[in-house]
């Protein structure tokens, strides 16, 4: 959004385990909070790799993928992209973003795309060439995989995941709301609150873009009502799913 005085995208997020920094060559970033997955990997390409330099220094590879033969092409692409050195001899980011093949799918279990894989993990346990960085984002991987235990072993794994338990996933929720409405310098007292989780859900992406919403809806006014939430945030499907099963338990 133009107004980025009063965004959220700085909203500081809490991984539930991490390991090594980002010196590390190889840098994997997961989970099931796809928020989350998506804007950490996105700060941490461009620390990696700042704004003034992408234009010959970032080679981002789609990672999203609907058949094998794209899945094999995307890790064929990471492979001569950190085969090949930047501009005039310099390093480079190689950013494989939202890879949908690294968990036990349909796509991901094809013999043609482990054996491409395969490549990419002899690569990473070689080690990656000097000046070169690697970073993988995706929902699912197989913690079990060759490709996990790679980028473990010889690199940065950062997961961001979802609580078992509803009890927890609402006090994550609940947290990462309070915390979007004071990046935003927005106050919200304890039953508007309750009215706006009622009507997002938990999922971080809703909650931050309703808040957002909310931004653009206030103007220079400061406090969120419960009329506010009411007016502007939209019901989630899940929050509607919910909303129905309570109706019917209600009769």
């Amino acid at each position: 959004m133009a107004r980025t005085h009063r965004t959220i995208e700085d909203m500081t997020a809490k991984p539930k385990n991490a390991s090594g920094g980002d010196d590390q060559a190889v840098h994997l970033i997961c989970g099931e909070d796809e928020y989350l997955v998506s804007t950490n990997a996105k700060e941490l390409v461009d620390r990696l790799c700042p704004k003034a330099d992408q234009a010959f220094g970032l080679e981002i590879v789609e990672g999203r993928v609907d058949l094998v033969a794209d899945a094999i092409a995307a890790i064929g692409r990471c492979l001569d992209g950190l085969r090949t050195m930047g501009f005039l001899g310099g390093g480079k980011v190689v950013w494989l973003r939202d890879a949908t093949f690294l968990g036990s799918g349909v796509i991901g279990e094809s013999a043609d795309v482990k054996a491409r894989l395969d490549d990419l993990v002899k690569l990473i346990q070689a080690g990656i060439p000097q000046g070169q960085k690697l970073v993988v984002s995706a929902v699912k991987v197989d913690g079990r995989s060759a490709f996990f235990k790679a980028c473990q072993s010889a690199g940065s794994v950062t997961k961001f995941e979802m609580p078992d338990k509803s009890y927890q996933l609402e006090q994550q929720a609940r947290g990462t709301a309070s915390e979007a409405f004071r990046k935003a310098g927005l106050s919200i007292g304890p039953d508007a609150l309750e009215e706006f989780l009622d009507r997002t859900g938990f999922e971080t992406r809703q909650i931050v873009q309703e808040v957002e919403k909310l931004v653009v809806y206030l103007g220079d006014r400061k406090s969120v009502q419960t009329a506010d939430v009411q007016d502007i945030v939209s019901p989630s499907r899940e929050a509607i799913t919910w909303d129905l099963a309570d109706a019917v338990g209600d009769r």
